[in-house]
Parts: C-alpha cells; sequence; structure tokens
C-alpha cells in the first residue's frame, strides 16, 4: 500500500463518496505523494519519528477469522 501512494499519491475525500465508484477515481485531484518510507520496528524508533517527522502510518495483518469474530 505505501508503494501504491508513493507512486500515485493521496487524493482528496468529499461527502458522498464512499463508497467510491472506480470509474470516478481517475478524475479524484491527488493532493500528495509519498516520498519515501520504512519499517519502524519499536515503539523508540516510533515516538523519535512521529516527533521528528511527524505522523505515521501502521499497518497489520489480519487473519481470515478475524471477520467471524463476534463477542456474542
Amino acid at each position: 500500500a505505501l508503494g501504491l501512494l508513493q507512486g500515485h499519491g493521496i487524493a482528496t475525500r468529499v461527502d458522498g463518496d464512499y463508497p467510491f465508484e472506480p470509474q470516478r477515481c481517475h478524475s479524484t485531484p491527488v493532493v500528495r505523494r509519498l516520498r519515501t518510507f520504512a519499517s519502524i520496528t519499536n515503539t523508540q524508533m516510533a515516538a523519535r519519528e512521529i516527533t521528528s517527522r511527524g505522523p505515521i502510518v501502521a499497518d497489520m495483518y489480519i487473519w481470515k477469522d478475524f471477520f467471524e469474530y463476534s463477542t456474542t
């Protein structure tokens, strides 16, 4: 996903555009492009990046059975 943001940029969002219609995605203006990205491997590194560069993006792997989870 980060590679796609680097190559294609981050689009704006306006009211009423969710869920996205695939034919409209090409006409959405790009407001930013991701210059670079790197792995952050611990909390100290995350804190340093946040204070020196600003917000960070995080992701995690979700197993398929997660979507079947229920508390009832």
